[in-house]
């Protein structure tokens, strides 16, 4: 097998295009109510994702294996101490849900997104808190994973 960092990336963000891309397709492209219907699509956009990324992992060496699963593991968890309290505190109410619907707004005003083209039907507020609640958990632990990945890569060689 040969190695090769550019089949690994390339792959891998093949798998998150796939997996994203997907779900989004899923949730806006099909009607509401077909709830067997949009688990069946959804399993296959997972089945597809997770496929394609095994194909990245084929193409990776076993130093690369070792500091990427070292840096999913720490990046992930980083990202789930940081926002599994504030998903709890949603939940239990301890976190007034006007304040987060005030912060997502914001935020998208902060990046002066365009408005959606006319032929993209938008989104009911449950699909619309879904989707960005989704997209802010994968940059979360993407955004870890190439932090912890920098400090394994800038650490200094082993004399």
């Amino acid at each position: 097998m040969r190695y090769s960092r550019l089949g690994y990336w390339g792959a891998s963000a093949a798998g998150v295009v796939l997996a994203l891309g997907g779900a989004v397709a899923v949730v806006f492209g099909m009607p509401p109510g077909v709830y067997w219907a949009k688990f069946a699509a959804f399993t296959f956009v997972i089945i597809g994702a997770v496929w394609v990324v095994l194909l990245a992992y084929r193409s990776a060496d076993e130093v690369m294996l070792g500091e990427h699963k070292t840096a999913w593991f720490w990046g992930g968890m980083i990202m789930l101490s940081l926002v599994g309290p504030l998903a709890v505190g949603i939940v239990w109410r301890l976190v007034p849900m006007p304040l987060i619907i005030h912060a997502m707004g914001s935020l998208r005003s902060a990046f002066h997104a365009p408005p959606p083209p006319a032929w993209i039907p938008q989104p009911s507020q449950p699909q619309l808190y879904f989707l960005e609640g989704m997209v802010f958990v994968v940059i979360a632990q993407l955004v870890a994973f190439l932090v912890v990945l920098a400090c394994l890569r800038l650490r200094p060689a082993k004399q």
